[in-house]
């Protein structure tokens, strides 16, 4: 059983100057942007073979730091597709978690 990404999600200061940044350089499309409940922006993006970019900024209340354990600009997480979780739930010395 394969290991489908389902999107990635990076944080950014200016989502709107990254999300170009990827419109330019990937031909991605720009799908949504809005504010969340939470505060921050949020663009969500579609490349061409179907893998979904999503930008946001910090919330409300949070400060994003150098990169590090903590809520930082960058890469915020991967998130993949699975019909299967119990045997996906690898164990975290394995994976290096």
């Amino acid at each position: 059983m394969p290991f489908n990404v389902n999107h990635i999600h990076l944080k950014s200061t200016d989502p709107k100057k990254t999300a170009d940044w990827f419109v330019e350089a990937f031909n991605v499309q720009i799908t949504s942007d809005s504010v969340r409940p939470v505060g921050d922006r949020f663009i969500m993006t579609m490349t061409e073979g179907g893998l979904a970019i999503n930008i946001s900024s910090e919330r409300t209340d949070e400060k994003l730091g150098p990169a590090d354990a903590d809520p930082h600009y960058g890469l915020e997480h991967f998130g993949f597709d699975t019909d299967d979780m119990p045997f996906r739930n690898l164990p975290s010395t394995y994976t290096g978690i």
